[in-house]
Order: C-alpha cells, then sequence, then structure tokens
C-alpha cells in the first residue's frame, strides 16, 4: 500500500479459521465482524495501522461523536467513488489513505437511531472497492450481515 506498491494490511490470524485476517489487499477493504475478539484485536489492530503511513485508524462509539466519524467516512466513500481513479479499487497513499473504522459495540452504534444503522450498513456495502474496511464488533446480538462480506 505505499505510494508505488500495494501491500496487504494483514493484522494477525483468524482465529477460527487459521487464515491471515486482512483489512485490506489488492481486492480492497475488508468488512470484519470480531464479535466478543474486539478486545483482543485492539492491540494488534492500533499497532499494524499505526505502522502504515498510509492508513489510518477511526473508532465510532455510542456517543455523541458516533454521528460524526460515519458521516466522514461515508463522505469520503461518496467522494472516492467519484473519482476518476484508473483502477476498480481505491489503491491507499499517504495523501488518501485506507481507513480502517473500528466499531466496538456496532449493535449500540447502530441503534441510536435508523439513520446511523442505514447509514452504517452503507458503507458496510459500498467500503471494499473505495480504501474503507470496517471492524465490527458487537455484545450480544447476532448481526449476520456484518460477518466478513467477500465481494
Amino acid at each position: 500500500m505505499h505510494a508505488n506498491k500495494s501491500e496487504p494490511l494483514i493484522i494477525g490470524t483468524d482465529p477460527e479459521t487459521g487464515q491471515e485476517l486482512t483489512l485490506w489487499d489488492k481486492k480492497g477493504g475488508r468488512v470484519i465482524g470480531a464479535g466478543q475478539g474486539m478486545a483482543a484485536l485492539w492491540d494488534e489492530l492500533t499497532e499494524r495501522v499505526a505502522a502504515r503511513p498510509d492508513a489510518v485508524l477511526l473508532q465510532a462509539s455510542p456517543d455523541g461523536q458516533a454521528r460524526r466519524t460515519l458521516q466522514h467516512v461515508w463522505d469520503t466513500i461518496v467522494a472516492r467513488s467519484r473519482s476518476r481513479r484508473r483502477t476498480r479499487m481505491h489503491q491507499p497513499t499517504r495523501g488518501q489513505p485506507l481507513i480502517v473504522l473500528a466499531i466496538g459495540e456496532a449493535e449500540a452504534v447502530a441503534a441510536l437511531d435508523d439513520d446511523l444503522g442505514a447509514l452504517l450498513n452503507g458503507i458496510a456495502s459500498k467500503c471494499r472497492s473505495e480504501g474503507v474496511s470496517l471492524v465490527l464488533g458487537r455484545g450480544e446480538a447476532q448481526v449476520t450481515s456484518w460477518e466478513q462480506v467477500p465481494r
């Protein structure tokens, strides 16, 4: 993902499958449901993203900042989708980094109001090609559409 070479952003190993847990690769961003493992993933996530000059980590929680954070990510997705890039997938750079949006309490954020739930679903459905990865933790409720989505 550096200026001249796109390199995958691997944050560890999926404990259930043993496969590499990748946030971004040549196929674009990922949507990852971390479930109850969000706390264990957080340190690895922050370390790996902070080490990349072409990636930035944003966090949304069920407080007054969630709306602003989700709206910023959505606006970035829209702007990138309207750009005249030469590749199908956004190639993160220092100037237009991979955005990793981590939401520890995804159900609580989505439940704040219908608009936030719709915004989160929009981000999840459009993020892959626009250089955005989504890491979603959740409590007891299971939202199956938020599992890792191969697109």
